[in-house]
């Protein structure tokens, strides 16, 4: 009984948090937008850029604080690339849960990278993203689990994967 949740923009309001650090942290206006999360990664491992424990819980979407708040002891938080960064967001958002996480080093590979954890979790396993592309690469490593793709910017999806715009949409996996 494990639910693995995508972090940006399935639990947290990445655009938001992109406006925030660059109103507040560093300023990009040189950079394309490509380029912040390698920036910002070099920054926090750098020490330069550092999140207060709980700064970051204000971009977790509502449904989703609620769901985790019920949920915690089987939620995982699963996302890739530019570790840093993600774990300092993780670390600064969740500050208040006591979720594990697991950061892909290759975002091409997140099905392969799962199914490599997948046994340390309770099944049934239930894996939530907004990303097709992801969900196409879990679908490809991971053939049972049930996928939900998590529409927060009102499209309709890609119609491959039952979608949601909420967490509580979620069916109770026992």
């Amino acid at each position: 009984m494990s639910y693995f949740l995508d972090l940006d923009r399935t639990i947290f309001d990445t655009e938001s948090f992109v406006l925030y650090v660059q109103k507040h942290r560093l300023s990009m206006e040189s950079y394309a937008r490509s380029e912040f999360g390698l920036i910002w990664n070099n920054h926090v491992v750098a020490g330069t850029l550092r999140f207060a424990p709980g700064e970051l819980e204000r971009f977790l979407y509502l449904d989703a604080k609620d769901f985790i708040r019920q949920h915690a002891r089987r939620c995982v938080i699963v996302t890739q690339s530019n570790p840093a960064l993600q774990k300092a967001k993780i670390e600064s958002a969740l500050t208040n849960f006591e979720i594990p996480y697991l950061i892909s080093p290759i975002p091409e590979q997140r099905g392969r990278f799962l199914r490599g954890h997948l046994q340390a979790y309770k099944p049934p396993h239930l894996y939530v993203d907004d990303s097709s592309t992801n969900l196409a690469s879990v679908a490809s490593s991971v053939g049972d689990m049930p996928l939900y793709e998590i529409r927060r910017d009102g499209s309709k999806g890609s119609g491959l994967y039952p979608t949601i715009t909420d967490l509580a949409q979620l069916p109770e996996i026992r």
